[in-house]
């Protein structure tokens, strides 16, 4: 799964957190990553064909994980792409 964090906003372990309990909720290991740690020569291929799964509506500071009953403060992630 691709994930976007709002700017200037670094998960930090928490990154790591969001794996474990995403993994957790779907049943089936999840691996985490931003555009910025794909490699340049698959980015736009993956990019091409991204689904978005999750994207924060403006102003809203809402918890997807805590509301799917994860731990993970996950407020500053604004999109996550199948």
């Amino acid at each position: 799964m691709l994930v976007e964090f709002e700017p200037g906003h670094t998960p930090g372990f928490d990154f790591f957190l969001m794996e474990v309990e995403l993994s957790h909720l779907l049943g089936r290991k999840v691996d985490l990553q931003t555009i910025n740690f794909l490699s340049p020569g698959i980015r736009s291929s993956v990019l091409s064909e991204a689904v978005p799964a999750y994207e924060q509506a403006p102003g809203w500071a809402g918890n997807a994980l805590q509301a799917a009953g994860g731990a993970v403060d996950a407020a500053a992630a604004v999109g996550i792409v199948l």
